[in-house]
């Protein structure tokens, strides 16, 4: 345990907080039951979030950085996360099999608890994959009681509630196939809205847009899209 003067991350709120750094699921028991007991708690991991979602009402914190396991399934299509696992770490792990998460947010030092707690979006983002939340196969949580529970259905009242529903321990996450090292780009100039929607129906892994904030006919904004091309070896 540590008592520091932590802060959001826009630094616009500072508190003084016991911050507990559990290695099992034994330690983290403990720590409900005997350190905090009915005290009320913040799970702060990544330190990502803005303003007054980085602390609770109480003084005490629980960092999740030792629940830090990644282990990517035989088939390669899906990855057991631990929520402490930092998100440019898993993701230069996985690049080195040659694969990646289909959402992807801006910020580098995310968690993966602090991604399916917020429900962020990013990067690689579609229809079928808006959301963090989307790419989840299964939760393993730690109930009120103290025992792991993990769930295929029904984990959804976790997703995007900020730890409010309970403790997520690990998710197991779909993942996307990096088909080639290279991306061959397209760009557009656009002259209106349909020409954008019409651009945004495009078969493109990656889509952009930047709109000309000013009253200019003749310069609506353009369109950046991109896809996997053929490695040249």
């Amino acid at each position: 345990m540590k008592y520091i003067n932590d802060s959001s991350w826009d630094r616009l709120i500072k508190k003084k907080s016991y911050v507990f750094f559990p290695a099992t699921i034994k330690d983290l028991n403990s720590i409900l039951k005997t350190k905090i007991n009915k005290n009320t708690f913040v799970l702060k991991t990544g330190g990502c979030s803005y303003f007054d979602k980085s602390f609770g009402p109480g003084k005490y914190t629980i960092n999740l950085k030792n629940f830090n396991k990644i282990n990517i399934n035989k088939n390669k299509t899906t990855v057991d996360v631990g929520t402490g696992v930092i998100l440019s770490e898993l993701v230069n792990f996985l690049q080195k099999s040659r694969l990646t998460l289909y959402t992807l947010p801006g910020g580098n030092n995310i968690s993966i608890g602090g991604a399916i707690s917020a429900n962020v979006i990013g990067k690689s983002s579609s229809k079928k994959h808006a959301c963090f939340g989307d790419s989840i196969i299964s939760l393993n949580i730690l109930t009120k009681n103290g025992k792991i529970k993990k769930l295929k259905k029904n984990f959804q009242k976790y997703v995007g509630a900020f730890g409010t529903q309970g403790i997520i321990l690990s998710a197991e996450l779909r993942l996307m196939k990096i088909q080639s090292q290279n991306l061959s780009i397209y760009r557009k100039k656009i002259k209106s809205i349909s020409d954008l929607e019409d651009s945004f129906k495009r078969k493109h892994l990656y889509k952009y847009s930047i709109i000309n904030p000013f009253d200019d006919k003749n310069n609506f904004g353009i369109f950046i899209g991109a896809k996997f091309c053929l490695d040249k070896n």
